[in-house]
């Protein structure tokens, strides 16, 4: 991964070894819930692990670089699998490409591969699917509009498949989800889009509280080193 990615968890790691100080700005247990100036820091042996612990998240594939993010291409899990999703731009007289040709549904060159689990727009009230396809042989592609039209598939959300939109707002209740953009594979996917938005925030919501305790563990292993570290920096900002 790039060194991009590294830095962000690495910011974010330093940030978490330094929480707000105890209640009452002394000694003793417990998270302030305002924000003081002053913060403890973690012991340095702790601290020097810190390059390590972000490189082995980067290793583990949790980051991406900046170009990665802003790439228009989007990625969707299917059966284990990544596979792009994209929209097919026909070419000069209807092909893709001018070394390649165009076949139509029904063919028995190209074949779909199983649909991906569905990603849910709870706000929009839909779900969207995306399958890949395959090429039994080189130098052909499926007409580019069926093939945005087929690949894609988008329907009224589902509490049962989406168990995380509000049946109070009555987010699935609709009785259709017409595209205001167009043809319905463009807002597949925003839906697609949207659902990996979710998920990347609940996974990085769920290592932030993860390490959050941890510096709690750490912090009551060294009760007494974290209390001088904050008689210290009180001493500092005492007028002379």
């Amino acid at each position: 991964m790039a060194l991009g990615g590294a830095s962000l968890v690495l910011v974010l790691l330093v940030w978490l070894w330094n929480p707000w100080p105890p209640d009452g700005g002394g000694g003793g247990g417990g998270r302030a819930e305002g924000t003081g100036n002053n913060k403890v820091s973690a012991p340095p042996d702790l601290v020097a692990k810190v390059p390590l612990a972000a490189k082995a998240l980067v290793a583990a594939g949790y980051t991406s670089t900046a170009e990665e993010e802003s790439a228009e291409v989007e990625a969707t899990a299917a059966h284990g699998m990544a596979s792009e999703v994209v929209v097919v731009t026909p070419g000069p007289g209807g092909t893709s490409s001018g070394k390649e040709a165009v076949v139509i549904v029904g063919d028995s060159r190209y074949s779909w591969q199983p649909w991906s689990p569905w990603h849910c727009n709870c706000p929009a009230g839909s779900m969207s699917r995306v399958r890949n396809i395959t090429y039994a042989v080189p130098g052909v592609r499926l007409d580019p509009v069926q093939y945005n039209v087929l690949r894609l598939e988008r329907e009224v959300c589902s509490y049962a498949l989406c168990p995380s939109c509000n049946r109070t707002a009555r987010e699935c209740d609709r009785p259709a989800v017409p595209c205001a953009k167009g043809p319905d594979y463009l807002c597949a996917l925003d839906d697609i889009r949207q659902d990996r938005e979710h998920q990347r925030r609940h996974f990085w919501t769920h290592v932030h509280q993860g390490l959050k305790k941890l510096w709690q563990t750490v912090r009551e292993a060294f009760p007494s080193q974290a209390a001088e570290k904050i008689t210290k920096d009180n001493n500092k900002e005492r007028p002379a």
